[in-house]
């Protein structure tokens, strides 16, 4: 490109016009960045937001860079020609302002991520890792932008980088699913750090940890055991915490045939109530239930339906509620049966014989 020979005098003039737009332009964006802020400020102040503020703080110095860029780039239309239309200007002020806009975006990103409301049931490892997931991916994209703007091809990166993710993702198959599924447990939490659950497979225990990779869970018997995240969504599992922590459990038992039904009932009924009151655990606003559901074999069939406050409370109280219900129904004179078998005889003079 070339350009006619320009007098020294004009080309002073242009400068200092340029100048002057500078100067003018960033003072004008300095003033309305002011009175900007200042009605920022007073709005957050009535908003129920707790990272707002955090938010302004963060973007005041690439709010001062933006102001500088902008006078820059106002200042550039008013200098000489060869100097506005040198591909070195106009390409440093696109990239300048690409660049710009990744560090707005990456300071945004970073007052969300770390304070942000709709995340902060994650815990700080989980944000760190979807902070740095999301700051890779957009310090790419900037990247191809950076080059598209310079004039250099990105079809071939595109093109570099898709052959290279399909090769990625298999080899890392097992890692990528694991780390998926943890992003969805993450997500929609099905379960939670201290919840009791039972897997499919009968374990049952204490969520400890939800890793990226792999799920801890404590075990009663104070063993751990780690479970892959991709086979642990694939389960099914029962949350003891979900929707509430308070947890129904029965205490199956009979009585036998000839006892009066509605006293057993009365006496299962005061039993059950005094455990729940006065055992750690119990559920105490809770009222106990008793259902008679069968004739068996020996006798009358119920169970007893008590409430624990939490699941692993419900051990204690059965415990409590068997030696209390023993005690009890023996003093009232009411049989828990033994198993018996009644046979009768063919061909004797003899009665049935148990």
């Amino acid at each position: 490109m070339t350009f006619d020979h320009t007098p020294s005098h004009v080309l002073v003039r242009q400068w200092l016009t340029s100048g002057g737009v500078f100067v003018c332009t960033a003072v004008l964006l300095a003033l309305l960045g002011r009175f900007s802020k200042k009605r920022l400020v007073s709005f957050t102040r009535k908003t129920g937001i707790r990272w707002d503020n955090m938010l302004l703080t963060n973007l005041e110095a690439p709010a001062k860079l933006l102001i500088v860029l902008l006078a820059a780039a106002a200042a550039l239309q008013a200098a000489p020609q060869e100097t506005r239309m040198h591909p070195a200007a106009v390409h440093g002020v696109k990239i300048a302002l690409v660049l710009l806009g990744l560090w707005i975006l990456d300071r945004v990103l970073q007052v969300l991520f770390r304070h942000g409301e709709f995340l902060h049931t994650l815990n700080e490892g989980t944000r760190t890792l979807f902070l740095l997931l999301t700051r890779l991916l957009t310090f790419s994209i900037t990247i191809l932008i950076v080059l598209d703007t310079m004039g250099i091809s990105i079809t071939p990166i595109l093109a570099s980088l898709g052959i290279g993710s399909v090769a990625v993702a298999l080899a890392l198959q097992d890692t990528l699913g694991n780390l998926f599924s943890g992003f969805y447990m993450l997500l929609d939490k099905p379960i939670r750090i201290g919840d009791f659950i039972r897997l499919d497979g009968g374990l049952e225990g204490h969520v400890k940890r939800i890793g990226w990779r792999s799920t801890h869970i404590l075990l009663l018997s104070n063993n751990m055991i780690v479970v892959p995240n991709s086979r642990l969504s694939s389960q099914i599992i029962t949350n003891f915490n979900l929707p509430e922590s308070e947890s129904a459990f029965l205490v199956p038992l009979s009585v036998a045939y000839d006892s009066d039904l509605s006293k057993a009932e009365r006496v299962l009924l005061e039993t059950a109530s005094q455990i729940m009151k006065k055992t750690d655990g119990g559920a105490v606003q809770a009222e106990p239930l008793v259902r008679f559901g069968a004739f068996g074999n020996h006798g009358i069939e119920c169970n007893v339906v008590l409430r624990a406050a939490r699941f692993t409370d419900s051990y204690l109280l059965k415990h409590e509620f068997i030696k209390a219900a023993h005690a009890r129904l023996a003093s009232e004179g009411i049989t828990i049966p033994y198993p018996q078998t009644v046979v009768h005889m063919a061909g004797t003079k003899e009665g049935p014989r148990i």
